[in-house]
């Protein structure tokens, strides 16, 4: 088990050393929300995904679709990862999301997401989600 946790966020470099899954994570987040580059998730989705989280997303097509829309709503959304630990066929990560609505109001959403991964890809994802209307502190 590889485990990176800091107070401050953390760099890609530093999740490279957590392993190859956390960082697949790092990077498809980036990717979407910070590149806005919506395809990466066919690089790091396996087809059949499945997503057990209160949100309406459960296949690779409808996260697609709720990342999408995510992007439409905000004119920037910053990521910061906190920790990363991965163990067999898992990756777990804690990201604060620094959003920004096209109106120019901001808000923070922190996730401590849980991946399984299947041939390389990420196959199923659980997730905690916390909300603040005021942004969020680092961990």
């Amino acid at each position: 088990m590889n485990l990176v946790c800091l107070s401050a966020p953390l760099e890609r470099s530093a999740i490279a050393k957590c392993g190859s899954k956390a960082l697949a994570v790092f990077d498809l987040y980036r990717s979407v929300f910070e590149l806005r580059d919506l395809s990466s998730i066919d690089r790091h989705v396996a087809a059949g995904y499945v997503s057990h989280t209160a949100m309406a997303e459960r296949s690779r097509d409808s996260l697609r679709e709720h990342f999408g829309q995510m992007l439409e709503l905000s004119s920037a959304i910053r990521i910061e990862t906190h920790f990363a630990i991965e163990q067999d066929d898992c990756a777990m990560v804690l990201h604060s999301f620094r959003c920004t609505l096209a109106d120019g109001s901001e808000f923070g959403v922190r996730t401590a997401d849980c991946f399984r991964f299947q041939d390389g890809l990420i196959a199923e994802h659980w997730d905690a989600v916390m909300t603040s209307s005021f942004g969020l502190p680092t961990a």
